[in-house]
C-alpha cells in the first residue's frame, strides 16, 4: 500500500510541479521498495513476490500522462487515507482487552506532528487533496493517540 500511495503521490507531485512534495515522496518510496525487496529476498514467499511486482507494474501507470492532475489528486487521497486508516483496524481489540502493545506510542506521535506540518503546508499551498488526506491522517493518528491513553488509564 505504501508503495501504492507514494507512487502516486510522487506522479501527482510531477503533474502539479511541487518539487516538495515530490521529494518527500520519492524518498520513502525508494525505501519501501529496498526494504521489501530484502524482506522478499529474505522470505520468497511466491504470492508475495507477484503482489509486490504487480504493486511496482500497477505504480508505473500513473507516471504517464494518461491520467489527469485530478484523478491522481483523487487517488492519491484515497490511498493516503487508506494507509492512515488501516491502524484503526486494531481499536476494537484494544476497546476489548485495554492492551496497547500494537501502538509503538512514539511513531504515531511523530505521525501526528508529520500530519499536522504537511497539513498545514497544504494549507499554505491551497491544495485540498493534500489538506483532506493529511488532515485525515491527523485525526486518525489522534484517535490513536487518544487510545493509547485511555487504554492506560490516563484519560477517560
Amino acid at each position: 500500500m505504501n508503495i501504492l500511495c507514494n507512487s502516486i503521490w510522487t506522479s501527482y507531485a510531477f503533474k502539479t510541479q511541487n518539487i516538495d512534495l515530490a521529494i518527500i515522496c520519492v524518498i520513502p518510496l525508494v525505501i519501501t521498495v529496498i526494504l521489501t525487496t530484502i524482506y522478499l529476498s529474505v522470505i520468497p514467499k511466491t504470492e508475495h513476490i507477484q503482489r509486490f511486482f504487480a504493486t511496482v507494474l500497477i505504480s508505473q501507470i500513473f507516471n504517464f500522462d494518461l491520467l489527469p492532475m485530478s484523478l491522481c489528486g483523487t487517488l492519491g487521497t484515497l490511498t493516503s487515507i487508506l494507509t492512515s486508516g488501516i491502524s484503526l483496524t486494531y481499536l476494537p481489540e484494544i476497546i476489548k482487552t485495554r492492551d496497547v502493545s500494537g501502538i509503538n506510542l512514539l511513531l504515531t506521535s511523530m505521525s501526528v506532528l508529520n500530519y499536522i506540518i504537511w497539513t498545514l503546508y497544504a494549507c499554505v499551498k491551497n491544495d485540498p487533496f493534500m489538506t483532506i488526506s493529511q488532515g485525515l491522517g491527523f485525526f486518525f493518528n489522534m484517535i490513536m493517540v487518544m487510545f493509547y491513553y485511555w487504554a492506560n488509564g490516563k484519560i477517560t
